[in-house]
């Protein structure tokens, strides 16, 4: 575990009691984007804020694209507008 300052561990006390309120998929891309866990909660060490936020996007992409009762054309359309206003690829 990579040794922090007095302030970081502050910051990252205060940021644990965030996100052990959290969704816990979001715990889980938070890890996928280089987050470390530390127990029941996620520690934000070296986290790729980047990453996370692509993949909170894909996230979305993928519950539009399973959306039921919308048309094919309707469901395309909407994923392509997220992903260019995101600047996401698939």
């Amino acid at each position: 575990e990579p040794a922090v300052s007095q302030g970081k561990q502050i910051y990252y006390h205060h940021l644990r009691e965030r996100i052990r309120k959290m969704h816990p998929r979001f715990k889980q891309l938070a890890v996928e984007a280089g987050a470390y866990e530390d127990g029941d909660t996620v520690l934000v060490g070296p986290m790729d804020t980047a990453r996370f936020a692509e993949l909170i996007v894909q996230e979305c992409l993928t519950v539009i694209n399973q959306s039921n009762g919308v048309g094919d054309d309707d469901v395309i359309r909407i994923s392509r507008d997220v992903k260019q206003h995101f600047g996401v690829e698939s």
